[in-house]
């Protein structure tokens, strides 16, 4: 399962989250972490089912609808 998030997203939820050692991440850092992230689901896809959400719009932790969403959607696929 993979929570796929743009930069603009994972930025903005480590500000809200506001623990001190995650806020000196550098954003160019993030990028990269999302590019590798990206090229290693594009290669395991070809050994393995890979279920990727798009967690942009997404609030797992204050949205009960998202959440019960999520858990339809990795239920659907692993039954």
């Amino acid at each position: 399962i993979y929570l796929k998030a743009s930069l603009d997203t994972l930025v903005g939820r480590i500000k809200r989250r506001g623990r001190a050692y995650e806020q000196s991440i550098q954003h160019d850092y993030l990028a990269y972490l999302n590019q590798a992230y990206d090229a290693w689901i594009a290669r395991a896809r070809k050994d393995f089912f890979i279920l990727e959400i798009n967690a942009d719009e997404t609030d797992y932790v204050n949205g009960d609808d998202d959440l019960n969403e999520l858990v339809a959607q990795i239920q659907k696929h692993c039954p």
